[in-house]
């Protein structure tokens, strides 16, 4: 008897990805398609946003609720919103778990869709001003730091400094700075790695900082 080989089961067809949209009529209408567009008139108006638009606005209200987690807390407690969109905010820096952080978020979207313009024009000026806050303290950090690297560096700059700033008591300033270059000297960088300082360094970025601080720097 001849041997057949037996027919290769059929491979099972791969799950086709869903199309998005919705459907009318039977026939699919893909967001920002000519037909959403017609349908969006003829519900909302020639002039309403289409689907698309209306849900990027949605996200980012979302978002914009979102970034009140990490709002100044005086900012926060100063701002004329509603009582349930301010707990749902602090519920949402409490929970841990990646679903119920996700349901938090949808659920303050919503909230925020509920808002008028002016309580959104809080919450917007609220974060700028912390984002403008954020961004001049990164400058004063970067200042003091590179006056610390040019007063190890030399003596010009430690004369440099006393004549700007004559506050600063000069002994105790001459004193740091000659501490944090022999700290640098005895303490070579490790290849590859962070550099090491003493306590001098930190305290001599102390002495900076509120030297430029108190001057308005």
């Amino acid at each position: 008897r001849r041997l057949v080989p037996p027919f290769p089961e059929a491979a099972s067809p791969m799950p086709r990805k869903p199309r998005r949209g919705y459907y009318v009529e039977g026939e699919l209408v893909t967001p920002g398609s000519e037909a959403d567009a017609r349908l969006n008139a003829g519900r909302y108006g020639p002039d309403a946003p289409s689907r698309t638009a209306r849900k990027l606005a949605s996200e980012e209200l979302q978002a914009l609720g979102e970034a009140l987690v990490a709002l100044r807390a005086d900012r926060f407690a100063a701002l004329p919103i509603p009582e349930r969109l301010r707990e749902a905010v602090v519920e949402l820096k409490r929970l841990r778990a990646f679903e119920a952080i996700r349901r938090q978020r949808q659920f303050l979207g919503k909230l925020m869709r509920d808002l008028d313009p002016e309580e959104l024009a809080a919450i917007a000026a609220a974060l700028a001003a912390d984002r403008h806050d954020a961004a001049a303290e990164a400058a004063r950090h970067h200042r003091a730091e590179q006056w610390r690297a040019e007063l190890i560096a030399g003596d010009a700059p430690v004369a440099d400094w006393l004549a700007r700033f004559p506050g600063t008591d000069a002994q105790v300033l001459r004193s740091l700075v000659r501490q944090a270059r022999k700290e640098a000297a005895a303490t070579p960088p490790v290849p590859g790695g962070a550099a090491r300082h003493g306590p001098a360094y930190r305290k001599l970025y102390a002495l900076v900082r509120a030297g430029l601080d108190a001057a308005g720097d």
